[in-house]
């Protein structure tokens, strides 16, 4: 009798502990299902915002072009494409992430999307020609940058590069970075450089420097965009003009302010940076989004 119930408590035993491991694997089964559920890529939009010069967008779906005026911005997805002329310039954002355009540049969106779960953004950009600078900032748990440029990968959050006409790439980097070329890649410090071209070893120029950061190449790549649209570009009135307010009459200077003008645009007229035209006239301008078309700026040296 006593083995007989001893074997039965035993029996007993490991069918609770059975059923405790098919508990305990069907709440694991749960939990996974939850997490691929949850993180499964949640397609983004960027936004490209018209600096100066002609921008364009082209649309991968719709096969067609829309052409933006300084100040104005469009909503990218992926596959679309942004492009700058020569005498233009343009900014890639999402969130509080930030690629500036230069001028004769082509940008191609390979991948936007987020993981919902774990929040994390990851952006893949393609540069087919022409220079940009990034400054993506935090990206979240998993999240990552990345730009294709044909001879080289590059990953990171902050830094510059230029396509060359001769098909070399040059980068520098501002924080830290991950430059590949097929099964060779080298890390890059704060402000670190190489020039790369396909069959050549990546060398690395310099050596890494302590912080603060280097200063930037495009001189906005250090604000965010909400700051971008504060600075760049002024208020104006219904008809999209900006005007010199009644009863104030413009101060005598080197450059009279036309329709449309921005401090950054009439900055890139003369080589300065919006902050050096700023600090020249900041006795008679109230902000630096506060321009008026008849205004008279005084245009530094440089």
């Amino acid at each position: 009798m006593t083995d007989s119930a001893g074997t039965n408590g035993i029996t007993a035993q490991r069918h609770h502990g059975g059923r405790r491991l098919l508990v305990l694997a069907m709440i694991a089964l749960s939990l996974y299902a939850t997490w691929r559920l949850g993180s499964a890529p949640e397609p983004l939009l960027a936004t490209a915002t018209a600096e100066s010069g002609q921008v364009v967008v082209h649309r991968a779906d719709a096969g067609a072009n829309e052409l933006l005026s300084p100040g104005e911005s469009a909503s990218l997805q992926r596959g679309d494409s942004l492009a700058t002329s020569g005498d233009g310039a343009a900014r890639f954002s999402v969130g509080e992430g930030l690629v500036l355009l230069a001028g004769d540049s082509e940008l191609l969106v390979l991948e936007l999307h987020r993981r919902p779960l774990l929040g994390g953004v990851s952006v893949a950009l393609g540069l087919q020609r022409g220079e940009i600078e990034a400054s993506m900032g935090a990206l979240g748990l998993g999240g990552s940058f990345v730009l294709e440029t044909g001879v080289i990968t590059i990953e990171g959050t902050g830094f510059w590069c230029r396509v060359q006409p001769d098909n070399r790439v040059a980068v520098e980097s501002y924080d830290a970075a991950r430059v590949s070329q097929g099964a060779e890649s080298v890390s890059l410090g704060r402000g670190q450089r190489l020039t790369a071209a396909l069959g050549e070893a990546l060398r690395v120029e310099g050596e890494p420097e302590p912080p603060p950061a280097r200063t930037r190449r495009l001189k906005t790549a250090t604000l965010s965009p909400a700051d971008l649209d504060r600075t760049l570009f002024p208020d104006r009135t219904p008809d999209g003009l900006a005007t010199l307010p009644v009863g104030e009459a413009p101060v005598d200077g080197d450059y009279r302010v036309q329709a449309g003008d921005t401090l950054y645009s009439i900055a890139q007229q003369y080589g300065l940076s919006w902050e050096a035209l700023w600090e020249a006239n900041r006795d008679w301008l109230t902000s630096p989004d506060k321009l008026y078309e008849g205004q008279s700026l005084r245009i530094p040296e440089r």
